[in-house]
């Protein structure tokens, strides 16, 4: 099955609501509040399952940023709220060798492309899946769509999706968007697995809140600007602290986890493509610290001369299914060391 069928076969697999008797054979605005008013009733009875599939297909029956999917979104929040957090229930599960799988959906304000008494960087937002192990390995092909109107975000054909900043390659694949890129509502994904037998698997989940309003504040070490040649540019000691704020995004809610990611690339070579390579990068123990230390929670205890990329990225988790939906927000800053 090639990754265009995998778009029909979204819609094949959205019309089993309809043959379980909760939506409409020919579905119209109407049917879609009429799903509403089930999903309502079906949350007052704390029946979840059926709620979230009633929310996919209004989904599935509205147009992209309705009224009929704002009001999905506010309901799939109540079911996270009513349950503290947990995992909405679907009606699929991940196969042995792709449990573990993010959903990620960062926005990056990218602090080296400020112009100097002008306006800051620009934001730069990613939609990807990454896995805890060589996903590239397991899968023939691998798609994400945007539904209902069945846009293809990921495609795993491109080359130029596997691997992030700082992300393997071998586990990482995504893609770039502008900042209004809207990130909310039905998401469908289609993977063929070929280790260690060949097979289809489809998921699909809903995504509320995807993107993470404000940016973190990095204060040490300062951003330079990339219009700032490297030998006119002030450069830090090898034992530079790193200070910056306990980020919340506007979008987050008391049931979610949060957690750290820091890293530090080294930038050689010099002009618009230098060679990049990356130089620490951890999940931080604790996602409320404010600085990191020389020496301290495996943060290097000196750095080497040269220029740098030096990046916080808060994520916000909540489940959906078997999967993990993470809202990031990074900030990115360029500086150099003696």
């Amino acid at each position: 099955m090639n990754r265009y069928e995998w778009k029909s076969l979204s819609f094949a697999l959205g019309s089993l609501v309809v043959g379980m008797g909760l939506g409409s054979a020919n579905p119209t605005f109407a049917d879609a509040n009429t799903d509403l008013s089930k999903a309502r009733m079906a949350i007052a009875q704390n029946d979840y399952r059926t709620a979230s599939l009633l929310l996919k297909q209004v989904f599935l029956d509205s147009l992209d940023g309705s009224k009929e999917d704002e009001q999905a979104l506010k309901l799939s929040d109540e079911i996270y709220t009513k349950t503290n957090g947990r995992a909405i229930p679907v009606d699929y599960e991940l196969p042995p060798e792709l449990q573990g799988l993010k959903i990620r959906f960062i926005r990056r304000f990218q602090r080296p492309d400020d112009q100097p008494g002008g306006p800051s960087g620009g934001h730069r937002i990613s939609i990807a899946i990454e896995a805890p192990y060589d996903l590239r390995s397991r899968i023939g092909d691998l798609a994400l769509f945007k539904e209902p109107n069945g846009k293809m975000l990921i495609d795993s054909s491109d080359a130029r999706q596997w691997g992030g900043d700082v992300e393997s390659e071998r586990s990482y694949i995504g893609n770039d968007f502008s900042d209004h890129q809207d990130m909310d509502g039905l998401y469908r994904l289609g993977i063929d697995i070929y280790k260690p037998t060949h097979r289809h698997f489809s998921a699909w989940f809903i995504v509320t809140r995807a993107k993470a309003w404000g940016d973190p504040v990095i204060s040490s070490p300062g951003n330079i600007p990339r219009v700032t040649p490297p030998d006119e540019a002030p450069r830090k000691p090898k034992d530079v602290l790193f200070r910056f704020n306990n980020f919340v995004s506007y979008s987050y809610l008391p049931f979610e986890s949060r957690n750290l990611m820091a890293y530090l690339n080294l930038h050689y070579g010099g002009g618009d493509n230098p060679n990049i390579s990356p130089y620490w990068k951890a999940n931080v123990p604790n996602p409320n610290i404010t600085q990191l230390v020389p020496g301290r929670d495996d943060w290097p205890t000196t750095l080497d001369s040269g220029e740098y990329r030096f990046a916080v990225d808060f994520q916000e988790l909540r489940p959906f299914g078997p999967l993990q939906l993470s809202r990031e927000a990074e900030t990115i800053v360029r500086f150099f060391v003696k």
